[in-house]
């Protein structure tokens, strides 16, 4: 028996209200995405209790294997996850003949988010959200050896939930932009200033003259307890900063980042990791908008995105058009 589609079920993903489907093709996939028939009523929930619900089904074609379906569809759903900032998954899915009778089928609890209304590309953006998705595919193996997407895309989704505590969230935007700085920067084998096996080679001997160093200076005021905390951070002198990393990733990925942002982060960030506030001067939501706006311009500038993005830094919903290539 020939298998002939495969239907999703959805959850989370919203189609303009002018329009009841959507149908794109993407490397050879034919996806059709369809609303539910209570699908008004089932907004009207999503938006009153912020969790999840079976919005679309997703009708695609199998021009290859139903496993490699499987994994484009993953692939899709994580891309659309970026641009709407909630987590789009399916709860289950259906094998389909070409006579229309259901070979088989499968049930899943999905990895899911809240649903928010911070979206990074707007849902009535339906050329803008289809661009992205298409630029992302053509990447997305290329960019998930580096910084496994889906992590990525999983913490994405939580640091734009409103529901959370605004410290939690900014904090964990810090972490997300820290590790995939930081995914780059190993992957790319940048980041030590000399060899790691050289200097590794010397340590023990670094240790000796920097503790009678300190002895020399500190004498008598400092105490050995001290001077062998101090000791314990010299392997970090062979690690590059983080305003260089953070630079290289700007560089080599375009995304058009000032100075004064990274600076900017990493008081911020410096401030919430030891204090668990933000810096004072200005309202922990003004914070916590710049660091959405540096995450967001990030995720854009990875996959290579030309084209118009919610930019929340400019008011939000405000929609602004940044040539990340140009």
């Amino acid at each position: 028996m020939m298998v002939n589609k495969i239907e999703f079920d959805i959850i989370n993903f919203l189609i303009p209200a002018n329009k009841d489907s959507l149908k794109f093709v993407i490397e050879g996939y034919i996806l059709n995405f369809k609303k539910r028939s209570n699908y008004v009523n089932i907004l009207n929930e999503l938006k009153k209790h912020r969790n999840y619900e079976i919005t679309v089904s997703l009708e695609i074609n199998i021009p290859v294997s139903v496993e490699e379906s499987l994994n484009f569809v993953s692939k899709v759903n994580h891309l659309l996850t970026f641009c709407r900032g909630t987590i789009i998954n399916y709860t289950g899915y259906r094998i389909i003949d070409e006579k229309n009778n259901v070979i088989s089928e499968k049930s899943q609890n999905p990895i899911s988010s809240k649903y928010t209304i911070l979206e990074l590309i707007p849902h009535d953006y339906i050329d803008c959200t289809i661009n992205f998705v298409t630029k992302g595919i053509s990447i997305f193996d290329e960019l998930d050896k580096v910084f496994l997407i889906r992590k990525v895309v999983r913490e994405y989704a939580f640091v734009r939930n409103e529901s959370a505590f605004v410290n939690t969230r900014g904090l964990s935007i810090c972490v997300l932009i820290e590790y995939i700085v930081n995914s780059y920067i190993n992957y790319k084998n940048k980041s030590h200033l000399i060899n790691e096996e050289f200097f590794n080679s010397k340590l023990d001997e670094l240790k000796i003259e920097t503790k009678k160093l300190l002895n020399n200076v500190f004498s008598p005021s400092i105490k050995p307890g001290k001077v062998q905390a101090m000791i314990l951070k010299l392997k970090d002198f062979n690690r590059k900063p983080f305003d260089w990393k953070m630079k290289k990733l700007n560089e080599d990925f375009k995304l058009n980042l000032k100075e004064k942002e990274t600076k900017d982060f990493i008081f911020i960030r410096d401030t919430l990791a030891h204090s668990g506030s933000y810096p004072k001067v200005k309202r922990p939501f003004e914070y916590w908008i710049f660091l959405l706006t540096l995450i967001d311009k990030i995720i854009v500038g990875l996959f290579q995105y030309d084209g118009y993005y919610d930019d929340l830094s400019k008011g939000e919903f405000y929609l602004t058009q940044k040539r990340i290539n140009s």
